[in-house]
């Protein structure tokens, strides 16, 4: 189904087509169209196409937050919705509808319908409800209730078992479900969720017996967020709502909880409405108290949640240990090295340029980019080490971008990738020629946009991190080759930064191996503190293939060789 209109508004006309059944209308950004107008609704109202009867039907929400609508054909004002209570209106082809007397929206026409969507949530505001002092026993199990969850650890599950009490209480009804929704700080990104209804039963905890509680996956949870655009809008504002079907005998009420002016998800209570019984009076008082002992959780949900993160951040933080030795290995004794030095503090002075550090395997491309983070304006920050020859493309793109909960990823849990880890800090990929073209341009996206999108997820997140990559191939040659996305080594590249190989700067050669010496002879309890004069001798011959990286290798292995007593490291010592 395709439902066509035309908007007409500060003097501009553009036409859209929507390939669904059911079009959200409205200036609140969740809406199918959005019109930037305060004439116009958060969600003003609803174009639907009802198969049965082949037509269009425009709905008004029961909201005071919606503006009028004037229904306009051939000239004349066929209807007028006050936005004060749910109306809806058949329209045709050829109509306007005028939205808060500014804004022109013509209706074009509709094909292909195969829906019928007109069985909808109505939706009501209790903000406005009036209510009494609630039940002196439901102020008492309230207190009671309040106690028992600032000190539980079991708190989702004590809390849904207290909200059933309660609502049985507070608003004199049956509850049929309960779902607590907590969602992450990008809108529409549902991290958990936890439910109780009327078919589970109860679980014996020691003494005492509580509700039995889903965790994740409840229908309720996904649906409740889909009611309506308005509904979503209400919820980040901080006011509860009732929801019903005309249809239906049940009635559900949502509470946002919120943690000074930021939305953190809700708590849904469905009530079973007995023959004549009505709870659209349900009392203010008693909806707030509900909303306020479910905002116990917040804190310590949130605080979990840090604590999780924290234990997955652990493992890129023990790379703060090497901070105390890293740079002794920066030996620029040499002049080309002293060029190579130069370069570096020139980019340490550019803490959000991108580097690119090109040379041969065990040349020390990886302590060049540690020493850019580390003396750098970044060096309070995490460094992220990945090496991007050592997994799969899909591990590898999930190590990089994070992946959301989802069946098909096969993740059980929304999980970061490095560059939200490194927030404030710096991601250093090792080898970056092995990233498939598809995570070259992701990354791309990263240096362009700030942005990271988590595998399987539509939302974007902002992202504050430096890349430095390094790679043993030239890159420039990749590019020419179509192996290396041009676009990423054009924004690489101004970062340029070589480390010669070892052959190349032969000053340094004995000063790095007098440094391992040090630190090995003290590792492994040796006296050794200098080489004699055919290992220097050797030195200055060897053309080192291997680089820094062997000749680390090759001096830690000799000292292990070496006579416990011995204070020099001899060429016997040494195997190559």
């Amino acid at each position: 189904m395709t439902i066509h209109v035309r908007v007409m508004h500060d003097g501009e006309m553009t036409e859209y087509a929507f390939d669904r059944a059911q079009v959200r209308i409205g200036r609140g950004p969740a809406n199918d169209l959005v019109v930037a107008s305060r004439a116009v609704g958060i969600t003003h109202g609803l174009l639907c196409t009802i198969a049965q009867q082949g037509e269009i039907v425009f709905k008004s929400p029961a909201s005071d937050l919606a503006q009028e609508t004037l229904l306009v054909r051939d000239g004349r004002v066929l209807a007028e919705l006050s936005g004060e209570k749910f109306e809806k209106v058949v329209v045709e082809a050829g109509d306007f509808l005028i939205l808060g007397g500014h804004v022109r929206v013509e209706i074009l026409g509709t094909k292909s319908v195969k829906k019928d969507v007109e069985d909808v949530f109505e939706t009501h505001l209790l903000e406005q409800a009036v209510g009494g002092q609630p039940l002196a026993e439901f102020a008492q199990y309230y207190l009671r209730a309040s106690e028992h969850l600032v000190g539980e650890h079991r708190l989702i599950q004590r809390l849904l078992s207290e909200l059933v009490q309660l609502t049985s209480l507070g608003l004199h009804g049956e509850p049929d479900a309960i779902t607590l929704l907590m969602v992450s700080a990008q809108d529409e990104f549902h991290d958990e969720s936890w439910s109780w209804d009327a078919s589970l039963g109860r679980v014996e905890l020691g003494e005492e017996s509580l509700c039995e509680v889903k965790k994740g996956g409840d229908p309720l949870a996904r649906h409740a967020l889909e009611i309506s655009a308005w509904a979503k809008d209400v919820l980040r504002e901080g006011m509860s709502y009732l929801s019903e079907r005309p249809s239906e005998t049940t009635r559900s009420v949502y509470m946002p909880l919120m943690r000074g002016g930021e939305y953190l998800g809700y708590v849904m209570v469905r009530m079973v409405l007995s023959d004549g019984e009505d709870t659209s009076s349900m009392e203010a008082i008693t909806v707030r108290a509900l909303a306020s002992l479910s905002a116990l959780i917040v804190n310590s949900y949130q605080l979990g949640r840090r604590l999780n993160s924290v234990q997955e951040e652990n493992r890129y933080f023990k790379e703060h240990q090497r901070r105390h030795y890293l740079f002794k290995e920066l030996i620029c004794e040499s002049e080309t090295m002293k060029e190579v030095h130069a370069r570096m503090q020139s980019l340490i002075q550019s803490p959000e340029e991108p580097v690119l550090i090109a040379g041969e395997a065990g040349s020390g491309k990886e302590l060049f980019g540690r020493a850019l983070h580390h003396l750098g304006a970044r060096k309070d920050g995490v460094f992220i080490s990945v090496q991007c020859g050592a997994m799969s493309e899909e591990v590898l793109g999930v190590e990089l971008f994070g992946c959301v909960a989802s069946e098909l990823s096969g993740a059980l849990a929304a999980r970061k990738g490095v560059f939200e880890l490194a927030h404030g800090g710096t991601v250093y990929l090792e080898e970056v020629e092995r990233l498939s073209l598809s995570l070259q341009g992701k990354l791309a996206r990263v240096l362009r946009e700030g942005e990271v999108r988590r595998v399987g997820d539509s939302v974007g997140r902002q992202v504050n991190a430096r890349l430095i990559v390094s790679s043993n191939a030239s890159i420039a040659e990749l590019v020419r080759e179509g192996q290396f996305r041009r676009d990423l080594y054009m924004m690489l590249k101004e970062g340029y930064l070589e480390v010669p190989p070892l052959r190349e700067r032969r000053e340094d050669i004995l000063p790095l191996a007098c440094n391992f010496l040090r630190v090995y002879s003290k590792r492994y309890e040796k006296s050794a503190d200098d080489f004699d004069a055919q290992v220097r001798q050797m030195f200055a011959s060897y053309d080192w293939p291997g680089n820094v990286r062997q000749l680390q290798t090759l001096v830690e292995a000799a000292v292990l060789r070496s006579h416990p007593e011995a204070r020099f490291v001899t060429l016997d010592d040494f195997k190559f």
